[in-house]
């Protein structure tokens, strides 16, 4: 793959440094120079550039050096991020510029670039990539799984979060005990806390006494997956676990040890839901020890050929309709605007029907997220249940059975897409 052995031979990446200046406000005269191509902006600790302005959220906005640029993004701010009239929630500024939040204006000025040492590695576990931001991202994640810190993992959803956690612990002092997945999306509160922290006889309605996966998972690692979801009154005792390293059942008032490593994952913009008051500052910056952001797919398309060689390789057998470079050929047609998750779908649904069958995640023009994945998911079903029709002449029963679904759920199916005709 000529892309991937140019990728590969380059060992440094071109970090644009630039440098904040207020130069109106409560904190006029404050200056700041970024660090590794970021600089953030807000009231909260934890920023590097700390302002007093009551007008300024929490988390306000970050800038980022990238090629193009440097990259304004609005962080859920109350008062919003203006560049002279216009209010950003991302843009990019080619060259200096001055932003104003709340009431507050800041100088940014480009400061000139430098070289950033990048790893050779293009994997970690099963964790594939073999673009510059994968690579880099790749060295530094031996150094992190060696420690015992928590870890926030940010990222679309189909980036790899939950594989990239595992391989965390897979590579970390902690491997040989359990990793423990949470989803904390898929539990009412009154459930979650129960199974996160245990409860003893009497505690409630139908409590018994049960070991909650905190001292279950003792010595290992405990993965809270979309960690945005958390009720709020559970976030607070998440926070005596991080900080006292203790748990408390349901019921009782023992504290017992909680000898884990946390890692949490999150689609959502933590900062903006701090700001927001839907999620605890003081939370979010014992999560936000290390911090890891998983790039989607989009922005970096040299992995695409890697991830669809890696896909196909676990997938095929050697009845496979078509081979991996008529796969990668084929999906080099169009812009992939999935991510990994998507894309291994993609890869498994050709070694199905062959390519000429791949629902591709296009967007679409004037839609709302939840109408353009509704009609990605009527253009797989078309697909799906057209070829399924085929190999079977037609015949229903043999087709549900087939597919493993009920013979009346099938017919309502191809009802809807008008592709009944007959029971078989």
């Amino acid at each position: 793959m000529g892309v991937g052995t140019s990728l590969l031979s380059r060992t440094k990446r071109t970090v644009a440094r630039f440098s904040v200046t207020v130069v109106s406000g409560p904190d006029a005269g404050l200056q700041r120079e970024s660090h590794s191509g970021v600089l953030t902006i807000g009231t909260a600790q934890g920023n590097t550039v700390i302002l007093s302005d009551p007008t300024v959220s929490r988390h306000h906005c970050r800038i980022r050096g990238t090629d193009k640029g440097l990259s304004i993004e609005d962080l859920g701010s109350t008062n919003g991020t203006f560049a002279g009239s216009i209010e950003l929630a991302r843009g990019v500024l080619s060259g200096p510029g001055r932003l104003r939040v709340g009431n507050s204006e800041l100088d940014v000025q480009l400061q000139g670039t430098e070289s950033e040492a990048i790893g050779q590695t293009s994997s970690f576990g099963p964790f594939v990539g073999q673009s510059v931001a994968m690579r880099s991202l790749f060295a530094v994640l031996p150094k992190i799984a060696a420690t015992d810190a928590a870890v926030l993992i940010e990222g679309e959803t189909g980036t790899g979060k939950t594989l990239l956690a595992e391989a965390i612990h897979d590579a970390s002092p902690r491997s040989s005990a359990g990793f423990v997945v949470v989803d904390c999306a898929s539990m009412p509160a009154t459930l979650m806390e129960g199974e996160l922290f245990g409860s003893v006889r009497g505690a409630y309605t139908g409590a018994r006494d049960r070991i909650g996966l905190f001292e279950s998972g003792s010595g290992g690692t405990v993965f809270l997956d979309e960690i945005g979801e958390l009720a709020p009154e559970l976030q607070s005792k998440l926070l005596r676990v991080l900080e006292k390293r203790v748990v408390r059942r349901l019921g009782e008032n023992v504290d017992r040890p909680a000898d884990v490593r946390l890692i949490a994952a999150t689609n959502r913009a933590l900062q903006t839901m701090v700001n927001n008051g839907d999620f605890r500052a003081d939370l979010f910056y014992r999560l936000n020890t290390v911090s890891i952001e998983i790039a989607p797919l989009r922005e970096r398309p040299d992995d695409i050929p890697l991830l669809i060689r890696h896909f196909y390789r676990s997938l095929a057998d050697d009845s496979a309709p078509v081979t991996e470079d008529e796969l990668i050929e084929e999906l080099k047609r169009s812009s992939w605007p999935g991510n990994a998750r998507q894309l291994r779908s993609a890869v498994e649904q050709a070694l199905i029907f062959g390519t000429r069958k791949i629902a591709r995640a296009t967007p679409r023009q004037n839609l709302s997220f939840r109408e353009a994945k509704a009609n990605a998911v009527a253009e797989f079903e078309r697909g799906y249940l057209t070829d399924l029709l085929e190999r079977h002449g037609g015949n229903l029963t043999q087709a549900a059975r087939d597919a493993m679904m009920d013979r009346t759920y099938l017919r309502s199916r191809l009802r809807k897409y008008g592709l009944y005709r007959r029971d078989g």
